[in-house]
């Protein structure tokens, strides 16, 4: 009786040990999952934004690169997955947003000139 006993709850254990990696597998797969369609929305969101500001920016108007938009969406959906966006937040987004564009301009500058 005693091996009968032990081999149920080996058993037992098994099945628990297999589950709950499946559990845990399907988990991290929606977690990946959601975080890639959210990506892909907020990418979507940038470039349409960007499209507006070409379409609509007077002319002479200077717009920063795609990359800095899709960069900016991402940092301001990231911040908004955390709880309510306050001014303080944004601004801090904002300002590491034009730290991008003035490096990326010195950089652009630097390799015009040599």
């Amino acid at each position: 009786m005693d091996s009968t006993f032990a081999s149920l709850i080996v058993g037992l254990v098994g099945a628990i040990i297999g589950a709950s990696a499946s559990i845990a597998t399907v988990w991290i797969q929606g977690k990946v999952q959601d975080r890639r369609e959210r990506l892909k929305l907020v990418t979507e969101l940038a470039l349409e934004d960007y499209k507006i500001r070409l379409q609509h920016g007077k002319p002479g108007t200077k717009i920063v690169p795609v990359s800095l938009f899709i960069d900016f969406h991402v940092r301001l959906s990231r911040e908004l997955e955390k709880g309510p966006l306050t001014p303080e937040r944004y601004e801090t987004i904002c300002g590491e947003n034009d730290m991008m564009l003035r490096k990326m301009e010195e950089m652009a500058n630097s390799q015009a000139n040599g």
